[in-house]
């Protein structure tokens, strides 16, 4: 699990970027699509933490990998350049 926290960090400068840009709009899709997907993979991945072997790690699964799409999502979104168009303006 720890390696994945290199993801959880990409995504929160991500956020910070987006949020500093201005693009309000994007920071909150990229948050929405992180949090949705985090609860159904958890939902999801439930089942399988039910045997004994897995324990609970199943459903924390899903933490990384929402955070790693929706970090993506953020990172495209400021390729884009839609904030220094606005900021020229």
């Amino acid at each position: 699990m720890c390696f994945f926290f290199c993801f959880i960090g990409m995504k929160m400068s991500v956020d910070g970027v987006l949020r500093g840009a201005g693009d309000m709009q994007m920071f909150t899709i990229a948050n929405l699509v992180n949090l949705g997907l985090r609860v159904s993979l958890a939902m999801a991945l439930a089942p399988a933490s039910a045997s004994p072997s897995s324990g609970t790690s199943s459903p924390w699964a899903g933490w990384p990998i929402s955070c790693f799409l929706a970090g993506n999502i953020g990172e495209e979104s400021g390729r884009e350049r839609k904030w220094i168009r606005r900021s020229d303006e």
